[in-house]
């Protein structure tokens, strides 16, 4: 495929309108950018498994509701040289939003939400203003020495790695929140790191691709987002848990 497409489709075929050449060298075009991707299968059949299978095991979920519960999270996080991150807001507007709940975890055993503008959120006034302050300078300042190991400082330095997916959304609603002044961390985001690892599987959902097995209607393939980047790595979550974003109301 790829040796066709280096030559020319129109090579191939000289009588072809100038258009129908133009179009035809594009499949051939997007055939040959899907060639790695066709490899990577062909790898993962032959070792008869994902060699970067997700671990399925069970985690747990803890509702921060009280303030001694967020200081005891706090401990944890301001000493985790690896933090993920995710927002629930009130709409998809990074600007005018508000945040309903922050998700933090620090390994792939436990996971926290805490309430903002939510039913849940109990806060007194005097709570809320600590835990934003808290927050804040969580998010602007790196930790202290003493909060690293030394393994981590020396292979990172001083500041800590968070995790985000579609990072650019959450970090202005945060910015919105905590009023963040900068941002004291490094930041990987999982969809830029994939589509930096293969960018070429916007190839398969600009052909207008669609995949079943989430629900009962097929749905248009879309490579980057997290549902999809976790069924590439051997799991489906949203599948296992019974609801997905579609199950939100209001």
């Amino acid at each position: 495929i790829k040796f066709m497409y280096t030559l020319g489709v129109w090579d191939f075929c000289p009588d072809m309108p100038p258009d129908k050449n133009k179009e035809a060298a594009k499949r051939l075009q997007s055939l040959a950018s899907l060639s790695g991707i066709m490899l990577r299968h062909f790898e993962y059949a032959i070792r008869k498994h994902n060699m970067f299978t997700l671990d399925k095991s069970d985690f747990e979920i803890e509702l921060v509701d009280t303030y001694a519960k967020f200081k005891k999270m706090m401990v944890l996080l301001e000493a985790s040289p690896i933090a993920a991150l995710d927002t629930e807001t009130e709409n998809l507007n990074a600007i005018t939003n508000k945040l309903i709940t922050l998700q933090i975890s620090v390994d792939d055993k436990k996971a926290f939400i805490i309430p903002f503008h939510h039913p849940q959120a109990k806060w007194s006034p005097k709570h809320m203003r600590l835990i934003r302050k808290r927050l804040k300078n969580y998010f602007e300042n790196p930790p202290s020495k003493k909060d690293l190991s030394s393994k981590h400082r020396k292979q990172f330095g001083k500041f800590q790695f968070h995790l985000y997916q579609n990072g650019k959304f959450d970090l202005k609603v945060l910015k919105g929140e905590l009023k963040l002044r900068h941002y004291g961390h490094h930041l990987y985001d999982v969809s830029a790191g994939e589509y930096a690892l293969e960018e070429n599987l916007k190839t398969l959902s600009d052909g207008g691709l669609k995949i079943t097995g989430f629900t009962d209607k097929a749905r248009k393939y879309k490579p980057y987002a997290l549902d999809y980047i976790c069924i590439r790595y051997g799991w489906n979550p949203y599948k296992d848990a019974g609801v997905d974003k579609n199950s939100r109301k209001g």
